[in-house]
């Protein structure tokens, strides 16, 4: 009960450490993150492989780096990299009566002290939990102050709305003038070719309100070309099959997808989760048999794919996927073929 207990305070320091990382590590929105643990999906080899929790280690270590050489030093910081207290929470109270928890407990201590040490680096105080509250026997409350000397950082580049209830927008005036310089017409239109960047920006800035992001996004999407996409959360019948098994299938371009029934409610809902589970899984086949057609083909060792040199060129192409060992391609890959 104890041990739980102070597993759970590490994680919620450890929340609290990247939620507040220094400004000199690099903001990166969750659509373009390098770790993507905000949506991790557990690789199913690994998992025949090695188990859960050796496939999660694996992962780990492939997109946090070894901890052998020193502290963990952070990439970037956002939503991709927060996810990772949600992995380590799910799997630490799914797992802990195994004994290949240590594995999981030894990561996050490594990760408080990478936090710790970018904090050191960018010469930063560490954010302190808020202060406890506790209830006087005589009714009052007393708050009792952390005994840390050095303030909370407060991030106060996030803005919680845009929206000032005292300033009132002018309506521009027309440039009646007979004389003096006037706009050039090419100014003009070259503003309203910006225009679309300015839009693209606001939509991923992520210092931004979300209110602001999504009108941002919706003002994009009615220059799309194309049919606007639909990602329905309710039972449409019309978007739904019916499998062998008797059960709803939700239709995806060619692959369709389990239609899960939530508790509790009547209509069927699909979680965003199960379509970005699923278009790792086909970027892992379609990558996969693309490696192993390269190498049987022009008659590369396999072991190329192990190389430091191999692992950077596949994280600069897309760094959601990962690269099979050669140990996989041989004994999987071209065995399927």
């Amino acid at each position: 009960m104890e041990a739980d207990s102070e597993r759970h305070d590490k994680l919620n320091l450890l929340a609290l450490y990247l939620k507040n990382l220094p400004d000199d590590i690099p903001l990166v929105h969750s659509s373009a993150t390098a770790y993507g643990f905000d949506y991790y999906v557990a690789n199913d080899e690994d998992i025949l492989d090695m188990g859960e929790i050796g496939a999660l280690n694996r992962q780990f270590k492939i997109q946090l780096g070894q901890r052998n050489n020193g502290p963990i030093i952070f990439k970037e910081r956002g939503a991709g990299l927060e996810g990772v207290v949600d992995v380590l929470k799910s799997y630490l109270e799914e797992h802990k009566h195994s004994n290949e928890v240590v594995l999981l407990e030894k990561w996050l201590d490594d990760l408080i002290t990478a936090a710790e040490h970018a904090y050191m680096s960018a010469k930063v105080s560490l954010p302190q939990p808020a202060d406890s509250v506790i209830d006087d026997p005589s009714g009052c409350s007393m708050k009792i102050p952390s005994n840390s000397k050095n303030p909370a950082k407060l991030d106060s580049k996030v803005l919680a709305n845009h929206e000032d209830p005292r300033y009132v927008d002018l309506s521009d005036p027309k440039d009646t003038r007979k004389g003096g310089a006037k706009t050039h017409p090419l100014l003009l239109e070259g503003s309203k070719q910006i225009f679309q960047r300015i839009l693209d920006h606001l939509s991923k800035c992520g210092w931004l309100d979300s209110d602001l992001q999504k009108r941002a996004c919706s003002e994009l999407g009615k220059n799309a070309i194309g049919p606007p996409a639909h990602i329905s959360l309710e039972d449409d019948e019309s978007q739904t099959t019916t499998a062998d098994d008797g059960g709803k299938r939700l239709k995806s371009g060619s692959h369709v997808l389990p239609l899960q029934k939530s508790s509790g409610s009547k209509g069927g809902k699909l979680p965003v989760k199960a379509y970005i589970g699923e278009g790792r899984k086909i970027l892992k086949e379609n990558g996969e048999y693309a490696i192993m057609k390269y190498l049987v083909c022009c008659g590369v060792p396999p072991t190329v794919v192990d190389s430091e040199e191999w692992k950077e060129l596949m994280a600069v192409l897309n760094p959601t996927f990962i690269s099979p060992s050669s140990s996989t391609i041989i004994s999987r890959l071209i065995v399927d073929l």
